[in-house]
C-alpha cells in the first residue's frame, strides 16, 4: 500500500509538472508577439 501511495505521488508530480511546463510555453508564446512588437517599434 505503502509502494503504491508512493507511485501516485510520484504520478500526481510528473503530470502537475508537466502542466507547469505547458503553462510557461503558453505565456511565453502568449508574450512573446507583444514583446517583438515593442522590440521593432
Amino acid at each position: 500500500m505503502y509502494i503504491y501511495k508512493k507511485g501516485m505521488l510520484q504520478n500526481s508530480f510528473k503530470s502537475y509538472y508537466v502542466v507547469y511546463i505547458i503553462g510557461i510555453l503558453k505565456g511565453i508564446t502568449a508574450f512573446y508577439p507583444i514583446f517583438f512588437f515593442r522590440r521593432n517599434q
